[in-house]
């Protein structure tokens, strides 16, 4: 793919939702989706266990999901990031007897604790990696030809490389029955809809895209309260 092409690929979110036509990568983002209704909500015991274990592996502060916008350039890809970065919050949180006593989201579960599902969307969050960088650069309104150049050499030989091995990782997870496992996993409550607004989006904001809180921030809103 050209250069070019390659550059204006990310920065328009037309284009960003050509990411979205894939079947794989709709998979896995509705997947995402569904463990945010789960252990996301507000609404039920789950949401409280995950908060509880996602503390513990924070450094005390409870790091939460994020829920994807349409109106967000590569809102789906940053939710999958933030998913990568709950892995041992939810695994801890699925494997706690206050949580295998409910005897619920068996499914779901079982899809948290595979580590092959784990090792695929490291694999398809990697592959975006120099696209997402390209659009950080975009975000920040200042001169960095230098930095965009490199970006997009980058993407054209990254995303060779990332997804060709993802097409080999898609023969030892993706297959039919765990897809089918993913696209049958149970809502909690009602469905997780965009217009949702009982879900708890405080976790959501734009500057924890990446899963960093210093610790000043704490400390001062402690100091507020």
């Amino acid at each position: 793919m050209q250069c070019h092409l390659i550059c204006s690929l990310p920065i328009t979110q037309a284009n960003w939702f050509l990411f979205y036509k894939v079947h794989e990568f709709q998979v896995m983002s509705a997947f995402g989706k569904k463990c945010r209704n789960i252990w996301g909500s507000v609404r039920h015991k789950p949401s409280a266990m995950f908060k509880k274990y996602s503390r513990q592996h924070n450094n005390g502060i409870p790091l939460g999901f994020i829920k994807s916008s349409e109106c967000r350039m590569a809102g789906e890809h940053i939710a999958l990031l933030r998913l990568l970065c709950l892995q041992n919050a939810l695994k801890a949180t699925v494997t706690s007897k206050e949580f295998t006593d409910l005897r619920v989201f068996k499914d779901a579960s079982d899809i948290i604790l595979c580590d092959d599902f784990w090792k695929y969307l490291f694999v398809l969050c990697r592959a975006l990696y120099a696209p997402m960088r390209v659009l950080l650069l975009a975000d920040q309104k200042t001169p960095a030809m230098d930095k965009l150049y490199f970006y997009v050499l980058q993407t054209d030989e990254m995303l060779p490389k990332w997804l060709s091995e993802l097409d080999s990782r898609s023969n030892a997870f993706l297959n039919t029955t765990s897809i089918t496992t993913m696209e049958n996993v149970a809502l909690a409550g009602e469905s997780d809809n965009e217009s949702d607004d009982s879900d708890d989006d405080s976790d959501d904001s734009d500057d924890d895209s990446i899963g960093n809180v210093s610790d000043d921030d704490v400390d001062n809103n402690n100091n507020q309260r």
